[in-house]
């Protein structure tokens, strides 16, 4: 019993440890980019996942847009993020709507569960964990994990939602400083003229 417990706590404090360096990480960081490389570099290396994907909800659209993807280990830099509608955003806008995970052993099965089609890139990953990128109440994207053999358990699926909710305030954070020094910028170029 004693064991089992100092294991328990020995998984908790690890937890712990990754969230308070993430904080660290992303504190301060008031672009998305840099916001996003540092949520590459640590989701990789403390869930040791080789496919990661990073959607934000685009309102004014209704599209989620693929702001970070990573494919068996590589990063993919396409300059523009990728954008899909909500009929070919898979899995993902199901847990933008209902704000709730997906921890999945089957994809295919869990897409017709929703009732929506799988997407060609996940069929080769039937272990999926998504978890909604929330501030407040709003949702602001998912964070999404994907393996063609790692099964994702519910420690995992704790971890990775503490991490999106820290990136989501720290996205936030990052929106409402662009918006304001557009404001200022604007405000600027009125007063000079």
């Amino acid at each position: 019993e004693n064991a089992r417990l100092y294991k328990a706590l020995d998984v908790r404090v690890r937890e712990l440890a990754v969230l308070h360096e993430l904080s660290r990480s992303v504190t301060g960081q008031l672009d998305r980019a840099g916001i996003l490389d540092t949520v590459h570099r640590q989701v990789v290396r403390l869930l040791d996942v080789q496919n990661l994907s990073v959607l934000l909800v685009d309102e004014e659209r209704d599209r989620l847009s693929l702001e970070l993807r990573v494919r068996h280990g590589r990063r993919f830099d396409d300059g523009e993020p990728l954008s899909y509608p909500r009929a070919l955003a898979g899995l993902s806008w199901v847990v933008c709507d209902t704000g709730r995970s997906i921890r999945t052993t089957d994809y295919v099965a869990e897409c017709a569960r929703h009732g929506i089609a799988p997407l060609a890139p996940f069929a080769d990953m039937p272990h999926q964990l998504l978890v909604p990128m929330a501030a407040g109440d709003r949702v602001l994207g998912v964070l999404a994990l994907g393996s063609p053999d790692r099964v994702f358990t519910e420690a995992d699926e704790r971890l990775l939602g503490n991490i999106a909710q820290l990136v989501a305030l720290m996205l936030r954070s990052a929106r409402l400083y662009e918006e304001r020094t557009r404001a200022l910028g604007e405000l600027g170029a009125a007063q000079d003229q």
